[in-house]
């Protein structure tokens, strides 16, 4: 059954397995490289296995048809590419619900949000780096423990994908020393 539960899920989350299996393999060598591969990875990982948006489609849809009556035609290439993506969830909306089986495990609600802000601030700032994010953006040990424990959350959905309860779950990282530093961080 988890074989199987591996298997019929690998057609969609493939490219968020290769991912994190990408930083596994040494593959991304610096730090920071190995920190957008989960981080790409979880967000990746979630868009593939959830179809939340930020409003039903159809409202979405007659926004954009109203917002788009009020726009110069000389600007309508430009404001269909920021349109393209405007129902999706931020990344930290989804990260919010990566967590949310596992919240017990990192810590009270100040904790998650500080935790979720610097993984956002970090991930944005070495994607475009954005010198206004240059000092909120984890470096270092930080930047390491970030990972981490992104590593963790991915290996505690890998868990549930292939069938395990919540309570099994629970008993593996009581009982697993390793997954009980990463996340104590």
């Amino acid at each position: 059954n988890i074989f199987n539960a591996w298997i019929d899920a690998y057609d969609t989350l493939s490219p968020a397995f290769n991912l994190y299996f990408s930083t596994k393999s040494n593959t991304k060598k610096y730090l920071e490289e190995q920190f957008l591969g989960l981080i790409q990875g979880l967000e990746t990982y979630h868009r593939r296995s959830s179809h939340e948006t930020l409003m039903e489609q159809d409202k979405f849809d007659v926004l954009v048809t109203e917002i788009k009556s009020h726009c110069l035609t000389e600007h309508l290439e430009w404001l269909d590419g920021r349109l393209k993506y405007g129902n999706e969830i931020s990344l930290k909306t989804r990260l919010r619900r990566i967590i949310k089986p596992f919240h017990k495990e990192l810590g009270n609600s100040n904790n998650r949000e500080r935790f979720l802000q610097q993984i956002v601030d970090t991930r944005n700032y070495f994607t475009h780096y954005d010198v206004t994010l240059k000092d909120k953006a984890a470096q270092g040990k930080e930047l390491w423990r970030l990972c981490e424990t992104l590593e963790v959350l991915f290996q505690l959905h890998f868990l549930k994908l292939i069938g395990l309860s919540d309570e099994e779950i629970n008993t593996i990282v009581s009982k697993s020393y390793s997954l009980k530093t990463k996340l104590s961080h």
